[in-house]
This record gives structure tokens, C-alpha cells and sequence, in this order.
């Protein structure tokens, strides 16, 4: 994909690891013997977040639909024996691991509204399910299209640091039913400045929710951000768990 071919070699700086995705995974699993446990991390971006994952877990699978992206994870895994990674359409997990092989899935960063409707969606959902174990915990982060469509929100906080000035706009007035999230990137050193779109379906939480039990997924919880707070009309991403029925 264009888009994130364009930002790969400034993705860490854009997207530094955050330590509390790990915390999460770690807490919404139930499992008492974690060290036999296998993880896929859907849209692993750069691997940060999969190798930290590989510390706790027997295998952390991550794959990327971007080849950079994965490249760059290969790179910093290459001394780590529990961590395989690829380039691949998330659509296409059974494929390539097969029922049942996978005690959790997670995808964060907003990589689920990347499919461009809610059949899709619900299409790669009920993969999820096949893909998982039995009892097997699935994990979703995507910003609160709720709070985003009802506030007539245009865009998201720009992000700027000593590296990077990343600007990010939410343009959905031709169509509501998908969003054209616009960005600006500047390299502070050395001012190069890189405009980007991708599309978005604005997912809704009493669809997704619709979307989870119709595939038979249960005690599906919402989450207001990664430190379990409670979900509101105004949080600003959505956390999803969900157990394998």
C-alpha cells in the first residue's frame, strides 16, 4: 500500500511502541501457562509491539500487507527464534495458518477499518474466529468512529516531535460511508514534506458489536484505551475484546 510504503522509515517515530498495548494483551488473557501459547499480531507495522509480545508467549507470528514495514521488523527480530513475519492480506489467515492454530489474534492501530466495507469486515472476523483455538481471545483497536461521525470531527491530534510534524485529516463529505484520512509528514531534518490518503470505513460500536455476536463471538467487552477504562460516545480509540464461544 502506498500510503504506508511512504512513511515506513519514519513509522517509529510517528508510532512509537507503546508499552500498554502489552499490558493489555497480557491482562485480557486467561490463559495460565502463556509460555505455550501462540499470538498473530495483524498489521505488526515495524514489529515493535511483536517482539515484545515474543518475550512472554512460545510464538508471535506478525504480518503486514506492506513489505517495508515487515522488512524493518525482520531487521530488529533477526536474533529472535520465536518470532516469524509476513507480508501478507489479513484476509488470507487461514490460508496461511489454518483453524484452530492461534490462542490470540490481535490487530491494533486502526488496521481493521482498512477493509473497505462490513461484509469485508465481518468476512475477516469470522476468519478470526477459525483461525483461533478454542476459547481463544481476539483483540481489536480502532479509533471511535462514533465520536468521530456524531461531532462532525475533521481530523485527528497532529503528532509533532523532534523528527516528525504528522497532520491528520478526516475528509468523508462526498461519501459517509467511507472516510479519506489525509496526511501531511515532514522530515524535520531535512523538510522534505510527503502527502498521503488511504480510505477508512468508519466502523460503529453497535455494528461492530452486531458483527462479533452474529459470528458467535462472547463476552465482547469495549474499552476506552488500553488502560481498560470504560468506553464512552467521547473516547477517542475503541478497544474490543472478545472470547472465542
Amino acid at each position: 500500500m502506498k500510503f504506508y510504503k511512504s512513511i515506513s522509515e519514519s513509522y517509529d517515530f510517528i508510532f512509537p511502541y507503546n508499552p500498554m498495548q502489552r499490558e493489555f494483551v497480557l491482562s485480557m488473557n486467561e490463559s495460565t501457562n502463556i509460555s505455550k501459547q501462540s499470538v498473530l499480531d495483524i498489521g505488526c507495522g515495524t514489529g515493535n509491539l511483536t517482539i515484545e509480545l515474543a518475550e512472554k508467549f512460545a510464538f508471535v507470528t506478525g504480518i503486514d500487507l506492506n513489505e517495508d514495514m515487515v522488512s524493518l521488523a525482520e531487521k530488529k527480530s533477526a536474533d529472535i527464534s520465536n518470532i516469524k513475519l509476513y507480508s501478507m492480506n489479513m484476509l488470507d489467515i487461514i490460508e496461511k495458518f489454518g483453524v484452530l492454530s492461534k490462542d490470540i489474534i490481535l490487530t491494533f492501530g486502526n488496521t481493521l477499518v482498512h477493509l473497505s466495507d462490513e461484509s469485508m469486515i465481518k468476512t475477516f472476523l469470522k476468519r478470526t474466529y477459525d483461525v483461533l483455538t478454542d476459547k481463544g481471545i481476539l483483540l481489536v483497536q480502532i479509533i471511535n468512529y462514533d465520536r468521530i461521525l456524531d461531532n462532525n470531527i475533521k481530523g485527528l491530534s497532529t503528532i509533532d516531535n523532534e523528527h516528525i510534524k504528522f497532520e491528520r485529516i478526516y475528509n468523508y463529505e462526498k461519501n459517509p460511508k467511507s472516510i479519506d484520512f489525509e496526511t501531511v509528514l515532514t522530515l524535520k531534518e531535512s523538510g522534505l514534506v510527503k502527502k498521503n490518503s488511504v480510505s477508512l470505513f468508519p466502523l460503529r460500536k453497535s455494528n461492530f458489536q452486531c458483527l462479533l455476536q452474529d459470528i458467535g463471538f462472547k463476552e465482547i467487552s469495549f474499552y476506552g484505551g488500553f488502560n481498560q477504562c470504560k468506553y464512552s460516545k467521547d473516547s477517542i480509540p475503541m478497544v474490543v475484546r472478545a472470547k472465542k464461544g
